[in-house]
């Protein structure tokens, strides 16, 4: 891999992590700045729910099935599939990274990245949304895929960067 490419995917690196740390400043000072009783009035978080299932999943992770309390309208909810939220027991943890996954019928499903503690399957749970960890994850991995190309795939990068 020639020195232009390589001066390339460091600057994209470099723009990768900070548009992490952005991101995660991002959530992390919307949850400083407002109660969680107003996130939940603006969709971001649901409070109060209770564990009603825990079932085994795929790489270690746990899909966890909770039931919402009455009078929550899902319609109003800026959570849904594929948005990566965190579960924790009440407001200040301990916490687990998720992805949402469906809701209705009185309940909602997320996908957990690890088992639950029992603070959280025997007591009050609240989920709120989360910066888009895997997102940064997986570019991270493209990036150092990028780096690791060797022949053909290292000419077009040569091209596409050079």
């Amino acid at each position: 891999m020639n020195e232009v490419v390589s001066r390339a995917l460091d600057e994209l690196a470099a723009l990768w992590r900070t548009e992490r740390s952005a991101a995660r400043e991002q959530f992390a000072s919307e949850r400083k700045a407002t109660s969680l009783a107003r996130r939940v009035a603006r969709g971001l978080a649901l409070d109060d729910l209770v564990v009603a299932e825990v079932l085994a999943a795929p790489r270690d992770r746990v899909k966890v099935a909770l039931v919402l309390p009455d009078g929550v309208n899902l319609d109003v909810v800026r959570l849904g599939p594929g948005d990566p939220v965190r579960i924790g027991a009440g407001e200040h943890g301990p916490w687990v990274r998720g992805v949402m996954l469906r809701g209705g019928g009185g309940r909602v499903w997320m996908m957990a990245d690890t088992d639950l503690p029992e603070e959280i399957v025997y007591g009050r749970a609240v989920i709120e949304a989360e910066a888009p960890e895997v997102t940064f994850d997986r570019g991270d991995h493209a990036i150092a895929k990028a780096r690791a190309q060797k022949g053909a795939m290292a000419s077009y990068l040569e091209v596409l960067f050079g």
